[in-house]
């Protein structure tokens, strides 16, 4: 079985994740991090949940800090 590189994992997650589909949430590619970002007006409606679930998915692929927003998870 052929490893998944950073940016096909990137490119499966638009199809694994409505929220990420519909630009609700994204995922930024950084030299030294990745980093979950959405807009600040949607603070009160992103559901940590997800921002939880799509850090792990990004887990089992990369070795490298994983942020949301501005907070550094620890996963």
């Amino acid at each position: 079985m052929k490893k998944q590189t950073l940016e096909e994992v990137l490119d499966n997650l638009y199809l694994k994740y409505k929220c990420v589909n519909e630009e609700t949430v994204w995922v930024e590619n950084c030299k030294n991090y990745l980093c979950i970002n959405w807009h600040t007006f949607m603070d009160g409606y992103v559901n940590t949940h997800i921002v939880y679930c799509i850090a792990k998915y990004l887990r089992k692929y990369t070795s490298k800090p994983i942020y949301a927003s501005d907070v550094l998870l620890s996963i």
